[in-house]
């Protein structure tokens, strides 16, 4: 029995449970034609599911379709379809060619690499700002090919394409630019890229001692010191200052916990960077977040000392994670995130103890992340994390 096609079905939220059940069932050319025709779907939902199953079975045919998508005229991309005996018409459009570039996020060729090195030149920002983010989260990026494209996006005529191109910059450390940052940070003005350009300074600075005026340092303190009052930012903001030094953070970070009205994560994350800093007051802090009457906040401190790995609290995460507590599992991935011996000891414990149950599923799955890459993160689970 033929389906009804998706861009006849008007309710939304029904073509998004339609799509998901063709990804579920259908296969080959009939899904990859399903998929290609909702890459610029209307609604955002559909064209990201699209797009994500695409990126997620990514290969020769579906990678060299995403960059012909790029950058060929829409005669050979209607060729290239029919030589896949691909039933669909698919217009290069900015939405379209956003999603190319994600899709090839994942496809190690170096095709792949090329095309999105030419994307990054792209006439729309929207496709430049997202070529820019699938280069850096490929396994093959760095090197002199990316330091020339972030280079030259710098001084994009976007400001959002620009920020990226400055926290890539921040990332790999490219201390020879630092001057351009603090330029083109200059002569923006949008708060939020501000704050980008700022947390990028930091790191230049902080990392990997990038050479700034006084006066540069002393406004990216305050920057970031603004960007602590707003519950979207908060945190990034005070994981920057960190990388500023106890002289630049510690005065900031202590008079956001003195304040009356601070989002209770934002006080443990402001308490984390203290740990981070080894200040007193971040170890008390923490430790009172953990018998917070907020169940979101006890949550992020039991994260918190598994991330910083607070030696006195140790014991109470062994104690929580083979618990009935509402934190349990929270408590057994920053155990896993911890990753010492006596942490790790007590994860293996519950494994062994509660197999074939959630807590010992759960403490399988992260033992065999974290001996696959090393480390551990609850991230790497989709494991709901609170955040302000």
């Amino acid at each position: 029995m033929s389906r009804t096609p998706l861009a006849d079905i008007a309710n939304p939220e029904t073509r998004l449970q339609e799509l998901e059940y063709r990804i579920e069932h259908d296969e080959g050319r009939s899904l990859l034609g399903t998929l290609l025709g909702r890459l610029d779907d209307p609604h955002p939902e559909i064209r990201q599911a699209a797009t994500a199953a695409l990126r997620n079975q990514v290969g020769d045919t579906v990678a060299g379709i995403a960059a012909a998508l790029l950058h060929q005229p829409p005669a050979e991309i209607e060729r290239i379809l029919g030589m896949f005996n691909l039933d669909v018409e698919v217009e290069p459009n900015d939405l379209v060619r956003q999603a190319a570039c994600t899709i090839l996020q994942n496809h190690g060729a170096d095709e792949s690499r090329k095309a999105l090195v030419l994307a990054a030149n792209d006439e729309s920002a929207d496709v430049r700002y997202r070529a820019l983010l699938s280069l850096s989260r490929r396994p093959d990026a760095g090197g002199e090919e990316l330091e020339r494209v972030v280079a030259s996006r710098l001084q994009d005529s976007d400001d959002e394409v620009a920020g990226v191109a400055a926290e890539l910059i921040a990332r790999e450390g490219l201390v020879d630019y630092a001057d351009g940052v603090v330029a083109v940070w200059n002569r923006i003005d949008d708060p939020g890229a501000d704050l980008q350009f700022a947390i990028a300074l930091a790191q230049l600075y902080g990392e990997h001692g990038a050479s700034l005026e006084e006066s540069t340092v002393d406004a990216v303190v305050q920057q970031l010191t603004d960007g602590m009052d707003d519950e979207e930012t908060g945190t990034a903001a005070i994981r920057s200052l960190v990388d500023l030094g106890s002289e630049h953070a510690v005065e900031p970070l202590h008079e956001l916990l003195d304040r009356w009205f601070v989002h209770p994560l934002l006080r443990v994350e402001a308490a984390a960077a203290l740990v981070q800093l080894d200040d007193p007051r971040g170890y008390e802090k923490i430790a009172d977040a953990l018998d917070h009457r907020r169940r979101d906040a006890r949550g992020y401190a039991i994260r918190a000392v598994g991330r910083h790995r607070i030696d006195d609290h140790l014991d109470r995460l062994v104690e929580l994670a083979a618990s009935e507590d509402y934190h349990n599992e929270t408590a057994l991935l920053a155990l896993v995130e911890w990753g010492s011996a006596e942490a790790l000891d007590a994860v293996e414990t519950l494994r062994r103890e509660h197999s074939g149950h959630k807590i010992g599923v759960l403490a399988e799955r992260a033992l065999e992340l974290r001996d696959k890459h090393g480390h551990f993160t609850a991230e790497m689970l989709d494991f709901p994390s609170a955040s302000p």
